[in-house]
């Protein structure tokens, strides 16, 4: 077994296919998909690696959305706004910043009393709503129990299983917690609807600073991703270039080292493709990014459409890159070529002298006379292996 596997590949059926430099053993075709998996692992680590080289812009603390989120949030006018304040989950609140604009100390400072004081009332309201949803529910319980009851004395039957009276004292005091639910909901409504007005202004200003940073944030973010694709751009298209020179020169000396620099290659330039969509994404406004999405969302036939033909421009795309690679293993030119080299007659493969033009066992013509030179050239092929002249279409 193990012999088998460390034998070189011997695939005389696969005629015409360049052996000298494309063949390997088992053992490394296995290498050199290992080699192409740690390629693409280890640039994905140095693309990491150049993303820390630049310093990522100050971003608005999370407390200050939280705020500006809390305040707005019940305000209809304002509803499409706070819906874009983002990570309003998370409060932390690291307010100090190099840059003035993500300075938000002062009005932290003035709005983070009525914050937490709003903060304690929704909390409040919230246990008071999921209390009331439960009396109501066992209200409604105690009320199918009564009506039982009822039934049950109509039809002159006593199951002792529903008390009347006790059911009643039930029903009633649930309906007077109720009430008093209700009652401390508007007291706390009203009290939050205070605090918010009364700090209105202060949101105003607090939101007009938010948006002069939340703009240069994003000015500042973009530079700071297209720096990174830069960067990136440029240590990528090195590397490939390097190792496409390395495989052209390998290739132009048939050499057998030219498999391990086209799988690099062809490594380096999955990488490179990477990058290079990446900055396309950076450089393209957002608006028009979110209308390309809109349009295919909202336009259901071009969506069916597309799921429709995935799998034909998948078959197609590999399709063709297989078909390309059949053609050129499985030409004309190649197929002699593989035979010549191996001498052996083209048509019925036995083995003949290239010197003479016929073969001995089926009579296959194997070399003709240039138009040219007069000399004996491989039948086939289409220039003259002696003075470099193509070959006229019936000397094919």
């Amino acid at each position: 077994m193990f012999k088998n596997f460390f034998k070189k590949s011997q695939k005389t059926s696969v005629a015409g296919e360049e052996i000298t430099e494309k063949k390997t053993t088992t053992l490394g075709k296995f290498l050199l998909f290992c080699m192409f998996v740690a390629i693409l692992v280890s640039a994905q680590w140095t693309l990491e690696i150049i993303n820390k080289i630049p310093k990522e812009p100050d971003t608005i603390p999370n407390c200050i959305k939280n705020i500006l989120y809390k305040f707005e949030a019940d305000d209809k006018e304002n509803e499409k706004y706070s819906y874009n304040y983002g990570e309003y989950g998370r409060n932390d609140c690291d307010l100090s910043s190099e840059n003035p604009k993500f300075n938000f100390e002062k009005e932290y400072g003035v709005l983070s009393g009525a914050y937490e004081n709003l903060n304690n009332i929704t909390e409040e309201i919230s246990n008071l709503e999921s209390k009331k949803y439960r009396l109501e529910k066992e209200k409604g319980n105690s009320r199918e129990d009564y009506n039982t009851s009822l039934t049950e004395k109509i039809a002159g039957e006593n199951s002792g299983l529903y008390d009347k009276n006790k059911i009643q004292e039930e029903i009633k005091n649930s309906k007077a917690e109720v009430e008093q639910i209700d009652k401390k909901l508007k007291d706390l409504e009203t009290e939050k609807n205070k605090i918010i007005s009364e700090n209105k202004a202060k949101i105003s200003e607090l939101k007009a600073v938010y948006e002069k940073a939340q703009s240069d944030y994003e000015h500042s973010y973009l530079m700071y991703k297209l720096y990174i694709s830069l960067l990136s751009f440029i240590f990528s298209i090195s590397v490939f270039l390097v190792l496409y020179k390395l495989y052209v020169n390998k290739k132009s000396k048939n050499s057998p080292y030219t498999i391990i620099f086209s799988v690099a290659t062809f490594a380096y330039g999955l990488m490179l493709l990477e990058v290079t969509l990446l900055f396309i994404s950076y450089i393209t406004p957002g608006t028009i990014k979110q209308l390309i999405y809109e349009f295919f969302v909202n336009f259901k036939p071009i969506m069916y459409l597309v799921q429709f033909l995935w799998p034909i421009l998948i078959v197609s795309i590999f399709g063709f890159l297989i078909y390309k690679i059949q053609k050129r293993i499985y030409s004309k030119e190649n197929i002699l070529k593989r035979f010549v080299s191996d001498k052996k007659c083209p048509n019925c493969g036995n083995s003949v002298d290239t010197t003479k033009p016929f073969c001995p066992l089926c009579s296959h013509e194997i070399l003709v006379k240039c138009h040219n030179c007069q000399n004996l050239t491989t039948k086939g092929m289409p220039y003259c292996s002696n003075c470099g002249k193509k070959l006229k279409r019936e000397e094919n």
